[in-house]
């Protein structure tokens, strides 16, 4: 059970990294959202994570096999994803500098993209994980592993709209409907 948390874990933390990886210190307050600190919120979102691997090992209800498989798809996955994700991070301090030293459009965009397609590269081995995990899973359980990624999904769809809400009173996003 605990592999198989592992095993979503890296698949959430992955989409997280590369989310929190974009995420921007607000220019007003100095502040990163309503934490403190960048370390602040990784520890707050590591804690997220701990919780969420509970709630899926406790639903799913895996045999002592099926987690030892599920560890073994996890301890695959993580050398090859987290290279992808220091590029990205590399990525986007390098996208940082560009803006402070008044870069072009075109040399923006041109790492943007950049960091599109290691973001593609990254779910692609999130999806074949995925399958692996879902092929030691019985129908039971595939049954609820559906249910939990539909809540999942559900749940990011909410938050985007929630987060494109609160973007529209912004002075950036102000700024951008001008352009």
């Amino acid at each position: 059970m605990k592999k198989l948390l592992m095993l979503l874990a890296t698949v959430v933390f992955a989409t997280m990294s590369i989310n929190c990886a974009f995420a921007k210190e607000d220019p007003d307050t100095g502040n990163f959202g309503k934490f403190k600190s960048r370390k602040e919120f990784r520890q707050k979102h590591e804690e997220r994570l701990k919780k969420e691997r509970k709630k899926i090992r406790e639903r799913l209800n895996l045999t002592e096999e099926q987690k030892a498989r599920a560890k073994a798809i996890h301890e695959e996955a993580i050398p090859r994803v987290q290279p992808i994700i220091q590029k990205m991070k590399q990525k986007i301090e390098e996208i940082r500098e560009l803006k402070q030293s008044g870069a072009s459009r075109e040399e923006l965009n041109q790492k943007v993209e950049e960091i599109k397609a290691l973001k593609e590269q990254a779910s692609e081995i999130r999806r074949k994980n995925t399958e692996k995990f879902e092929s030691i899973l019985n129908a039971e359980q595939k049954a609820e592993f559906n249910k939990i990624k539909a809540e999942a999904k559900q749940k990011r769809k909410e938050m985007r709209s929630k987060r494109k809400e609160n973007r529209k009173g912004s002075r950036r996003h102000r700024q951008m409907e001008r352009k």
